[in-house]
């Protein structure tokens, strides 16, 4: 069974009832980036070929970007101000292969964690060191108020038990939401089982904060785009582009289940989070906004591995030519949406 559209269906329809059936001219273009760690270089080769087939920085195509995890690193990756003004210092394609080079570094499968089966229960996966040299070199000192669009960003705070979202609007309006971007990016891909939380208090928080990945509850921040959209825009029209990390969660089977305890579910589950709360936004969307207004891009990932980690140099290959072939049979989609953008 299906999920019900229900409201959202009858929102959909007054949507379009008051704007009308194809977007209009003005509307707020929003774009919404999935978590799902190194499949993320399929995303950043989608957002490369927008930017080529409009020849525009997407800073500039997109009025709303918000990016959840791997999405977060490329959503604030592609606002950061550049030796010109106004013109990003990232491209999408640099995205690509500063993925390339540096995921294998991130996740590096040769520390004491990821090789003793009994530390891997009481330890995070990962030392967070290599993450964090690739966020400083990536965004430097620039602040979150830099961003050269608005951009979102979800994390969950597990001192307070409460969601965050990191909004470079309201950071540019109040120096006391301001934040570096490499912290907001290091709480927002705090995923857990694989990194440690992200500790943050004063001078950029009142009181400490501690962050896990915003794939917690809003893995498709898709909402939050569109939320972002008619706070800062009341009753605007939206023309939304979302793009998934890719199909590849394995699919399990109950002789291989029934008998795992709280270890062998602790990963697997987060993934399944993951995954449905996508497809659940996804549905939501596209019941709310139309084929004339969603555009998702979510490829299947045959022959890929279906870990978030596999930063392997076959895997990152194999990852690459998924998202060629996705882009050559999504052409004419990527145009359509192209062209609404690119105004």
């Amino acid at each position: 069974m299906k999920l019900s559209s229900g409201p959202v269906a009858t929102q959909g329809a007054l949507l379009r009832q008051v704007h009308g059936e194809l977007p209009r001219e003005q509307a707020v273009r929003a774009l919404s980036i999935d978590g799902g760690g190194v499949r993320g270089v399929v995303t950043a080769m989608v957002l490369a070929e927008i930017e080529a087939r409009t020849g525009r920085h997407l800073a500039d195509l997109f009025d709303i970007v918000a990016g959840t995890s791997t999405g977060a690193v490329l959503a604030v990756g592609l606002a950061v101000p550049g030796d010109k003004p106004g013109v990003p210092r990232w491209s999408a394609r640099d995205g690509v292969e500063i993925y390339s080079q540096r995921l294998p570094e991130v996740f590096d499968r040769s520390g004491w964690q990821a090789l003793s089966g009994i530390g891997s229960l009481w330890h995070e996966k990962y030392d967070e060191g290599p993450l964090e040299a690739m966020l400083h070199d990536y965004f430097g000192d620039y602040m979150l108020s830099d961003a050269l669009t608005n951009v979102v960003v979800p994390a969950y705070d597990i001192a307070t038990n409460d969601v965050l979202l990191f909004d470079s609007a309201a950071a540019q309006a109040d120096p006391a939401a301001d934040m570096p971007m490499r912290m907001v990016v290091r709480g927002a891909t705090a995923a857990p089982t694989y990194f440690e939380p992200a500790l943050v208090g004063p001078p950029y928080a009142p009181e400490e904060r501690l962050l896990v990945d915003g794939g917690v509850f809003a893995n498709n921040p898709g909402v939050c785009a569109f939320m972002q959209a008619q706070r800062r825009h009341l009753g605007c029209d939206v023309i939304m582009v979302s793009l998934g990390t890719g199909a590849a969660v394995r699919p399990l089977h109950l002789g291989e289940v029934k008998s795992w305890g709280v270890a062998h579910w602790a990963r697997p589950l987060f993934n399944l989070v993951l995954d449905s709360a996508s497809q659940a936004t996804d549905h939501h969307l596209r019941s709310l906004l139309g084929e004339q207004r969603y555009f998702r891009f979510q490829a299947t990932l045959d022959g890929c591995s279906h870990r978030l980690d596999d930063a392997s140099a076959a895997n990152l290959s194999h990852l690459r030519q998924a998202g060629e072939a996705f882009i050559a049979a999504k052409s004419e989609d990527l145009d359509r949406a192209c062209a609404l953008l690119d105004r």
